[in-house]
C-alpha cells in the first residue's frame, strides 16, 4: 500500500459485477440438495473464488495484503473439508492489510468477507456480517442480493441442527437431559459450528449436575453470573467449554455469557447497547437503521469486544459518512492488534493514520456513494 500526499487515490481493479452476479443467482439457485449442509459451503466458496479470480492485480506491489492473502486463500481452497476461517480471515494479518488497502464498504469486499466465513461452516458470523453489510448504502443490486442470500442460506445451512436441537430443548424440559445432550450432539455433527447448540449442550450439561448433586434448578432463561454452586461443580469445565464454543460461533447468544465475572462486561454491553438496536435490524434486514443506531451498533460491539464484528460496522460508519474521521482510529487500532497483533498490521495502523492513504476498489458503489478516502487522523 502507498501513501500519497493530498487527495487519495482510487485505485481501480476490475471484477465484472454482471458475471459475479450471475455466479450469484446460477449458484445459489442449485443449492437445494439433501445435504444443505455441505451444499451451502460448497457455493459460498465456488462463489468466493470467482470474486478472488477476478481479482485484476495489475501492480501487485501496490496491493501486499491482498497478493498475499490471495495466495493463503487459493492455498486454502485446495482442501474445503479443512477451510479454517478463524486463519483464513478472522485472525489473518494478510486480511486486514488487505480489508483497508481497499476502500471501506466494497461491495465485493465485503461479499468475500461473508463467503469465507460461511464457506469455512461459522453460518451464525457469516449472516451476522451480511446484515452488518447490507447496512452500506449505494451497494450495487446484485451485491445487496448476495447478502440477502447469505443471510437466507446460512439459516439454511443450520436448519437440520436446530431441528435436532429443538428436539434436545423438548427432552430437556422433560427432565431428560441424558437425551437432549445426545441430541445436542447429533446436531453438532451435523453443523459442528452452531452456536446455540453448543451453549443448550452447556445448560443442560449444567442443570443435568445440579439434579445430580441435589442442588436448586434455576428456571428455564434465568441467567447466573458468579455463582458460587456453579463454581464447585466437577462439570465446571465441560459446561464452560459449551459455553465459550457457543460464543466463538455465535458471538450475541448472549445466554452463553453466563457463568464467570470475566464475561460481565460484554454482556453489559450486549444487554444495553448491542441488543436494543440487533433486534430491530434481525426483525427485517433490508430496513436501514439511522446513523445514531448504527453508531450504538458500533459502539456496543467496540465495547463487548467483538473485535470482528466491531471492524465491519465501524467500516459502516465510514462508508455512509464516505470518509474516516479522527475517532476512527483508536477504535480500528484496538481492534485489528487484537485480531492480528503483526508488524504488518502496525504498518496498515500507521498508514490510516496518516495524511492520505491510497485505497484500491474492487467494485465501485453506485454514484453519489464513492468514498472519499481520507485515513482518520490521531486525535491529538
Amino acid at each position: 500500500m502507498t501513501s500519497r500526499k493530498g487527495k487519495a487515490l482510487l485505485r481501480g481493479m476490475k471484477v465484472s459485477p454482471w458475471l459475479a452476479g450471475l455466479v450469484i443467482v446460477l449458484l445459489w439457485s442449485s443449492l437445494r440438495a439433501e445435504e444443505p449442509e455441505k451444499e451451502v459451503r460448497a457455493g459460498a466458496l465456488n462463489l468466493a473464488q470467482v470474486i478472488v479470480e477476478k481479482m485484476d492485480l495489475q501492480d501487485s506491489s501496490a496491493f501486499p495484503g491482498l497478493t498475499a492473502w490471495r495466495r493463503d486463500f487459493q492455498e486454502a481452497a485446495k482442501n474445503p473439508e479443512t477451510l479454517d476461517p478463524d486463519k483464513l480471515v478472522t485472525h489473518n494479518p494478510h486480511w486486514w492489510v488487505a480489508y483497508f488497502e481497499i476502500a471501506p464498504g466494497d461491495p465485493a469486499m465485503m461479499l468475500l468477507h461473508c463467503q469465507v466465513l460461511l464457506a469455512g461452516g461459522e453460518a451464525q458470523r457469516a449472516q451476522h456480517l451480511a446484515a452488518i453489510y447490507l447496512q452500506r448504502p449505494g451497494n450495487p443490486d446484485i451485491y445487496q442480493e448476495g447478502l440477502h442470500t447469505t443471510v437466507h442460506e446460512a439459516g439454511r445451512a443450520q436448519q437440520q441442527a436446530n431441528d435436532l436441537t429443538r428436539q434436545g430443548t423438548a427432552l430437556h424440559d422433560g427432565g431428560e437431559y441424558d437425551g437432549a445432550i445426545a441430541k445436542y450432539d447429533e446436531a453438532l455433527k451435523k453443523w459442528p459450528a452452531d452456536g446455540w447448540t453448543a451453549y443448550e449442550r452447556g445448560f443442560s450439561t449444567y442443570i443435568r449436575a445440579l439434579v445430580k448433586a441435589g442442588k436448586p434448578v434455576p428456571k428455564n432463561g434465568a441467567m447466573t453470573m458468579n455463582d458460587k454452586i456453579f463454581e464447585e461443580l466437577p462439570e465446571r469445565a465441560a459446561i464452560e467449554a459449551c459455553y465459550a464454543q457457543a460464543r466463538q460461533h455465535d458471538p450475541l447468544q448472549m445466554m452463553a455469557y453466563q457463568g464467570g465475572n470475566q464475561n460481565w462486561k460484554p454482556l453489559q454491553a450486549l444487554i444495553g447497547k448491542v441488543m436494543p438496536v440487533w433486534e430491530r435490524l434481525r426483525a427485517n434486514v433490508s430496513k436501514s437503521l439511522d446513523d445514531k443506531e448504527l453508531a450504538q451498533l458500533a459502539d456496543g460491539f467496540h465495547e463487548a469486544g467483538l473485535h470482528e464484528y466491531a471492524l465491519a460496522t465501524r467500516e459502516m460508519m465510514i462508508a455512509r459518512r464516505k470518509k474516516f474521521a479522527p475517532e476512527d482510529h483508536p477504535i480500528l487500532s484496538e481492534h485489528l492488534r487484537a485480531l492480528a497483533p503483526t508488524a504488518a498490521v502496525e504498518h496498515t495502523i500507521a498508514e490510516l493514520a496518516g495524511e492520505s492513504m491510497a485505497a484500491g476498489v474492487l467494485v465501485a458503489p453506485e454514484r453519489g456513494y464513492e468514498m472519499l478516502v481520507k485515513p482518520p487522523q490521531k486525535k491529538k
